[in-house]
């Protein structure tokens, strides 16, 4: 997802703003692909409040400029979704969901492990200016966080599906 991500930004220059479980499908070779760009826009900023409202940033809510910051957001309520089984905020309507979002703090399950719960403190972030941004952020701090230590980028990144070692 944060390889999608950051083609859209970097070479597009598309703001998805609408990154939830359901979007998100696997190729023939177990890749991403990401799906349904209806709410895609095109452009450094916006204002217009678009997505899914478990997985929209604070700054949608609150009706201010964003930028691709948004999608970040995005991500980590999705991590946080398929880690825990439910996004970060809950509610009964979309009202008290996005309520929630603005108002609360996240609550972590108990079983999240510390790198977890890093990674996701990181991009659940309510101020997207200190929010981890994969884009500008990539190699120093997404690459070598802890989370993905096992993670090999570069196979990822040329969707090499050959191990390192043979067994």
């Amino acid at each position: 997802m944060i390889l999608a991500l950051r083609h859209l930004h970097i070479n597009a220059g598309v703001i998805y703003r609408d990154l939830k479980p359901e979007n998100c499908m696997l190729n023939g070779k177990g890749h991403l692909v990401l799906t349904d760009f209806g709410l895609s826009k095109v452009s450094d900023e916006c204002t217009s409040m678009f997505g899914t409202a478990q997985y929209m940033a604070p700054e949608i809510i609150k009706g201010e400029k964003y930028d691709s910051q948004c999608d970040w957001w995005s991500l980590g309520a999705v991590m946080f979704d398929m880690l825990t089984g439910s996004p970060p905020f809950t509610g009964n309507n979309n009202k008290k969901i996005m309520d929630k979002i603005v108002s609360q703090k996240v609550k972590y399950p108990f079983y999240l492990s510390q790198d977890a719960r890093d990674l996701l403190g990181k991009f659940l972030n309510k101020n997207p200016n200190k929010r981890l941004n994969c884009d500008t952020d990539f190699d120093k701090k997404v690459r070598k966080h802890r989370f993905f230590r096992f993670i090999n980028w570069d196979h990822l990144i040329n969707q090499d599906d050959h191990e390192d070692h043979p067994t």
